[in-house]
């Protein structure tokens, strides 16, 4: 795998001259995971690289006609393009079906049998408060204004009265958006709310005082990867990628 920390001119570089496959992803943050894609890929004899963010890889999609020639295949997240439309420009990068691609993998497993009871009902309370917060950033992104969806939940929300923090709605302009938005997120969060927050709230009682089991994101990424071989999301991306190759 080449290194991560290349430069948009040497990726370019890198791709007019390898003689190798690449699949270009984003960046490093989710790096086991597209380790795990890589070996999923097998006989393709190639390399993931990655382009240190989503902005540097459409820059260089958008210029491929310089090495049209080389076998490369594109991954993205969608990010807030899940709530518009993919400029049509860009109709040949795979995009995952969820938000994210820790979205696909959560989506195509049972991650959340490892919640008790009691936790189920806990983590079901926050999610419905997290996804009011973040219809409301998906209401500002629509509305051409910045969205703010990167915050941590711990930020967002008083986890005492379960509720969005009064001083963080004052800091944000927070605005309580309709129930009915918020419903049809909550019915599809596991593709639908940001995927480093769907985890934040899964991991705030899988890793809870007291309990005797903990997990980090880490932990639960690799069994997301590895006990769910037929993940229909991930298989799709796996299809893709192999048909661009």
């Amino acid at each position: 795998m080449p290194t991560p920390n290349m430069t948009e001119k040497e990726i370019i570089d890198y791709l007019g001259k390898t003689t190798l496959p690449t699949v270009l992803v984003e960046g490093e943050d989710d790096v086991a995971i597209y380790r795990w894609l890589e070996n999923q890929l097998g006989v393709f004899n190639g390399s993931v690289l990655f382009c240190g963010g989503r902005d540097v890889l459409i820059s260089i999609y958008r210029k491929r006609a310089v090495f049209s020639h080389k076998k490369v295949a594109w991954l993205a997240d969608l990010d807030m393009w899940k709530f518009s439309d993919v400029p049509a420009d860009l109709e040949g990068i795979i995009f995952t079906t969820g938000y994210s691609i820790e979205n696909d993998l959560y989506a195509g497993s049972e991650i959340e049998s490892l919640l008790d009871e009691a936790e189920k009902a806990l983590h079901s309370q926050l999610l419905t408060v997290v996804s009011r917060w973040f219809v409301f950033e998906i209401i500002e992104y629509q509305a051409g204004r910045y969205a703010n969806i990167a915050s941590n939940i711990n930020r967002v929300v008083d986890l005492y009265t379960m509720d969005i923090s009064p001083k963080f709605a004052v800091d944000r302009g927070y605005l309580e958006p309709n129930q009915t938005l918020v419903n049809a997120v909550l019915a599809d969060y596991k593709l639908q709310l940001r995927g480093k927050t769907l985890l934040q709230v899964l991991i705030k009682y899988l890793s809870g005082t007291g309990r005797n089991a903990k997990y980090s994101y880490s932990i639960i990424i690799e069994m997301c990867l590895k006990l769910y071989p037929n993940n229909a999301y991930v298989k799709r991306i796996t299809e893709k990628v192999k048909a661009q190759l």
